[in-house]
């Protein structure tokens, strides 16, 4: 899962900035991101607790992730799996 999070008077693109780099540093967070997060992330796994979604075949995972532009973002990061190329 990743949150992202965006200043309200902020008419600009979201842009990556210091993330993931050396200076991505922890003193950087603001604490009320983090807390919301945190909570967002709790109700969801709440949710999928209560409720588990149907299981998709990892085909279909691919193809969604695919169609939602996230294939080049997880290649980056080392997370788009092997078998899917």
């Amino acid at each position: 899962m990743q949150l992202h999070s965006r200043r309200p008077d902020d008419p600009g693109p979201w842009e990556r900035g210091y993330t993931h780099t050396r200076a991505d540093t922890r003193d950087k967070v603001d604490r009320r991101d983090l807390r919301t997060h945190a909570i967002a992330a709790a109700l969801i796994v709440r949710e999928l607790a209560a409720d588990p979604p149907e299981a998709l075949a990892p085909a279909t995972v691919r193809d969604r992730l695919r169609e939602a532009g996230a294939e080049p973002g997880m290649r980056a990061a080392g997370s788009w799996p092997v078998a899917w190329d």
